[in-house]
């Protein structure tokens, strides 16, 4: 995927995402690699954590046997 970087606000970055820049987000301008400017493409890279997803599983099992449920 890629995202545009359409412009900066104050600490904030605004960026276009998709093919044809239909999404449009406001990161963190420190998310941003080093020397990313204005107009520039970025590639963006969805990774799976299986360390925390197995960890977010385990604290929603825990709250869940809290109240009384099971698994």
């Amino acid at each position: 995927m890629r995202a545009f970087v359409d412009r900066f606000e104050g600490d904030q970055a605004v960026l276009l995402l998709g093919d044809d820049e239909e999404f449009r987000i406001a990161v963190p301008i420190h998310w941003l690699p080093q020397g990313a400017s204005e107009g520039m493409v970025l590639k963006v890279d969805f990774t799976i954590d299986e360390n925390a997803t197995c960890e977010a599983k385990a604290k929603v099992n825990t709250l869940y046997d809290d109240l009384g449920g099971s698994t």
